[in-house]
């Protein structure tokens, strides 16, 4: 018996210390509540008392001047200083020269040539003559180390003139020019070397042309205008 309630006492403390309870404890509230708020003065309704302050000036200013007025004229002068008249100037009409000559030479024996010649200036007409000129004689190198001949030659005349009348005016102009080149390229392993006048070609060239044109002033009567033109063109190979 005292076996079996040694035993029944071992169990209750070994459940004891192996499920523990929780026992409830007292729970204990702390909170702190600030409020914090900015100062705002009131004032009460009151009434204001409107008085503004008067002074009274006893004091009395009067002003009290002499004066006096002599007539006197006014001295001006009246007399107009004179101006120096303005000077008409006619424009000038810029010269004319009769005639230039330039002359040039460069490399590869190249003259140049240019001159002309104009008549003075003249109410009734112009007549006038140009002539350019401009040639070489170089020689240009192939690829075979030859050198062939690669000159040319141009050459331009103008002539130019003109005839004013009463009531209309006519021009005409007349032109040449002679050109020359040579053809100098060639394979030189498929043909033989060419003389200079085998690769020579010229060309002439000619225009000429005239008109007749009608200078009324006065625009209700007829006008006219009359013109012709002409141009020839030569080769060696009349092409």
């Amino acid at each position: 018996m005292r076996t079996y309630i040694l035993r029944a006492a071992g169990i209750l403390i070994l459940s004891f210390l192996v499920c523990p309870r929780e026992l409830p404890a007292q729970e204990k509230i702390e909170k702190e509540v600030r409020v914090v708020k900015a100062y705002e003065p009131t004032l009460s309704g009151a009434a204001k008392i409107k008085v503004f302050p008067e002074a009274d000036d006893t004091l009395t200013l009067r002003p009290d001047f002499e004066y006096s007025i002599y007539p006197r004229p006014l001295q001006y002068r009246r007399g107009v200083r004179p101006i120096q008249a303005a000077r008409m100037e006619s424009d000038l009409l810029p010269e004319l020269y009769g005639s230039y000559l330039r002359l040039g030479f460069g490399s590869y024996t190249t003259p140049v040539g240019e001159l002309s010649i104009s008549s003075r200036r003249n109410r009734n007409g112009v007549l006038s003559l140009y002539i350019n000129h401009m040639s070489s004689q170089g020689k240009v190198k192939l690829d075979n180390e030859q050198k062939v001949f690669a000159g040319y030659s141009d050459t331009r005349i103008d002539v130019n003139a003109k005839r004013i009348f009463r009531n209309a005016s006519w021009k005409g102009h007349a032109g040449f020019d002679a050109l020359t080149r040579y053809f100098y390229g060639h394979r030189p392993d498929t043909l033989a070397e060419p003389e200079k006048d085998d690769i020579r070609q010229r060309y002439l060239l000619f225009d000429a042309g005239t008109e007749i044109l009608s200078t009324h002033g006065d625009s209700s009567r007829l006008n006219y205008k009359l013109g012709v033109d002409y141009g020839y063109t030569q080769d060696l190979y009349s092409n």
